[in-house]
């Protein structure tokens, strides 16, 4: 029987483990998904001790999709450019080999809309935001991006690689929130800020000074579906996405780097429905 794995801190949000349980189930594939919640002061002798376990891949979410890299005996050039590994394929050696599934699903529900995007806010600077920002960094209309992280020092790095893939984009870091100014098109939610015991908190209060008509508010958090910065954003009129179609996406492309299978519709209907 096939073992995969979710690790992160905390995990209580998690969909993961329904999602690929079901895929794993249409497909008639002996396994099982579980989560693993690792406390980031065992994180290093945990990784270490799944190394002398039998698993066959797993996903890796906050707070360790940078710090997984320094375990892995081989990173994909994507991932690597990048910085943040999510998701993880070990074969029959033990050899554990990183990629990024992040990039994918994050562009995917904005397909319609990404020519538009010419400027963005990006809140936040971890391993969730670097997949974004190279996401974004690659699309030739945007001109324009700010990043606002509580660490500037962090924001400064993610800044400094990506210009070497982006070096024509414009690129600011801040560490409080943005004066009013010309509006964005894009702001997109990377933190936890809005989630678990956050779920109280905006990540960006004073967002009617930041937008136009037609900019785009995307939340990378899906549970819960509608955060508080979401619903602002909707009482302001704006379109609004939260992490479910990333969710999904992201998911199904590291259900093919295990299996050779994307989830099939069937899953991702009942996933789209929850």
């Amino acid at each position: 029987m096939k073992r995969f794995l979710i690790i992160g801190y905390p995990l209580g949000h998690t969909f993961s483990p329904k999602m690929h349980n079901l895929a794993l189930e249409y497909y008639k594939i002996s396994g099982r998904y579980e989560a693993l919640a690792i406390n980031p002061g065992d994180f290093d002798h945990a990784m270490k001790k799944l190394k002398t376990e039998y698993v066959s891949g797993f996903n890796v979410t906050v707070p360790y999709k940078q710090r997984i890299i320094d375990h892995l005996h081989k990173v994909d050039p994507a991932a690597a450019a990048i910085g943040a590994v999510n998701t993880v394929v070990c074969d029959r050696e033990g050899k554990w080999s990183g990629y990024n599934t992040d990039i994918h699903g994050f562009l995917h529900p904005l397909k319609k809309t990404i020519s538009e995007i010419k400027s963005c806010l990006l809140l936040g600077a971890g391993g969730a935001a670097r997949a974004v920002a190279f996401a974004l960094g690659d699309q030739p209309s945007l001109k324009k991006m700010d990043i606002l992280n509580r660490t500037l020092s962090r924001a400064q790095k993610l800044k400094a690689d990506l210009e070497k893939n982006a070096p024509s984009l414009q690129i600011h870091c801040l560490s409080g929130a943005p004066a009013t100014g010309e509006p964005y098109d894009l702001i997109v939610n990377t933190s936890s800020v809005g989630m678990g015991t956050l779920t109280a908190e905006t990540p960006l209060p004073g967002l009617a000074s930041l937008i136009h008509g037609r900019t785009v508010v995307y939340d990378l958090i899906y549970n819960p579906a509608r955060t508080l910065f979401l619903g602002e954003a909707r009482r302001l009129g704006l379109k609004t996405i939260n992490g479910l179609p990333m969710l999904i996406e992201q998911g199904s492309r590291a259900f093919y780097l295990w299996t050779g299978h994307y989830f099939p519709q069937k899953v991702r209907d009942i996933l789209s429905s929850a």
